[in-house]
């Protein structure tokens, strides 16, 4: 079927296994994605199994983003782009990409680093340690041309590849005769600003699942972000920005019961004299294996949980973190103080993804994730030709994604045999 092909919209890892497996049975498949590299949210996550394995499949994203590009010719990557415009006659859809890039060029960029080793201001980094493609890109902060404060062209000069251009561009690229569609656009995690009483940003050492996913891939282990020492009591905070009607989120985000479990585990693989307590609405269990985990964590590990969700969070001169609460043993409002506190945050749909389900005539829900018509065909879009798979339809963990995103291509692949 290589007379076929099929634009996959979201290179996380929902987007690389559809592709993978169009990719296997012949079909020529456009993998793009608004990023500078491909992998999506997940491609920052660190394994969170130490002794045992926590079943997080972080490793199979990383091995599928390495052989998506090392063994299939047929599908071809493109960075940086977004879709402008489609047009659909009969069976055929043809889609216009914006495609943007800040200074380094990614479709000319080849990794070398020279740029990054020749910048006076250390303005240059890597789009990310495990990006693929490996690009570059420039932080406007640090740049010294940007700022004027010196006609500085050493990065310009040094490039074999001419990836350089300080007149950011905005070109257009036109893929025609698209026989399918996948939506694979991902999510976006919650911006815990919004709940000000959490203090996230004004209190040092109250971080996100996120920025614990980051530090543990940058460093193999947690330390408090104010003075770097290893915290030896640690709150998890579940529920911030789903089921909360403060807020307008009434939906439950899924994952993060299993995340804070499995992050509660880690820390107390790493070190078992930790204290790790965990403050919850309730526990939502999802996937075959979570009551077992959840067991063994209060058995084995000896994590603490309370029925209680913090009222507020703050932090005194010595970096302890204050979380206030109602205990839910006798009804008083008391205090705890801790090292870190980690907010388990939700899960939003992506970004623009309202506005470009309105351009292929796509049902959005109340949620703002994609509708689908019919859940026994739970990856067919209401419009004819286009498919969704993984987050777009809601939130899920990897294991779900990937399951997901294989079923997508099947359906996709019936439709085109047809």
């Amino acid at each position: 079927m290589a007379d076929k092909s099929v634009l996959i919209v979201g290179a996380g890892i929902a987007g690389i296994t559809a592709a993978l497996r169009l990719a296997r049975n012949n079909f020529k498949v456009y993998l793009i994605d608004r990023e500078a590299y491909i992998g999506g949210q997940a491609i920052s996550y660190n394994c969170i199994g130490v002794e045992n394995c926590n079943k997080c499949s972080v490793c199979l994203l990383q091995r599928r983003v390495r052989e998506i590009e090392e063994y299939f010719p047929n599908i071809l990557i493109k960075v940086n782009s977004e879709i402008e415009e489609v047009k659909n006659s009969k069976d055929k859809f043809d889609v216009t990409l914006k495609k943007g890039f800040s200074i380094i060029n990614p479709d000319l960029c080849q990794g070398c680093g020279l740029c990054k080793k020749v910048c006076p201001s250390s303005a240059i980094t890597v789009s990310h340690p495990q990006s693929i493609p490996r690009t570059y890109k420039v932080n406007p902060e640090n740049c010294l041309k940007i700022n004027g404060e010196e006609d500085c062209r050493k990065c310009i000069d040094v490039c074999p590849f001419r990836a350089i251009d300080f007149n950011s561009i905005i070109k257009e690229e036109t893929l025609s005769d698209i026989s399918a569609i996948i939506l694979t656009t991902g999510f976006e995690p919650w911006d815990p600003t919004a709940k000000a009483e959490y203090g996230y940003r004004e209190n040092k050492n109250v971080i996100t699942a996120s920025d614990f996913k980051h530090k543990l891939y940058m460093n193999g282990h947690i330390c408090r972000p104010s003075d770097q020492k290893i915290p030896k009591k640690i709150a998890i905070i579940q529920c911030v920005g789903s089921r909360d009607r403060s807020i307008n989120n009434q939906n439950c985000s899924r994952i993060c019961c299993g995340y804070g479990i499995q992050m509660g585990r880690l820390l107390k693989e790493q070190d078992p004299e930790v204290e790790v307590s965990i403050f919850y609405m309730d526990i939502q269990p999802f996937g075959k294996e979570f009551n077992k985990t959840f067991n063994e964590s209060k058995k084995d590990f000896n994590i603490k949980y309370l029925k209680s969700i913090p009222s507020q969070i703050t932090e005194n001169e010595e970096g302890k973190v204050i979380i206030k609460y109602e205990n839910p043993r006798n009804g008083n409002i008391e205090k705890q103080y801790f090292d870190l506190a980690i907010l388990s945050i939700a899960t939003n749909p992506a970004k623009k993804f309202g506005k470009l389900a309105e351009k292929l005539n796509v049902w959005v829900n109340d949620s703002g994730f994609c509708e689908i018509p019919n859940y026994m065909q739970g990856n067919k879009t209401n419009k004819t030709g286009v498919f969704v798979a993984g987050t777009s339809l809601g939130p899920k963990d990897i294991n779900e994604c990937i399951a997901n995103a294989e079923n997508a291509a099947l359906e996709v692949m019936l439709y085109l045999n047809k």
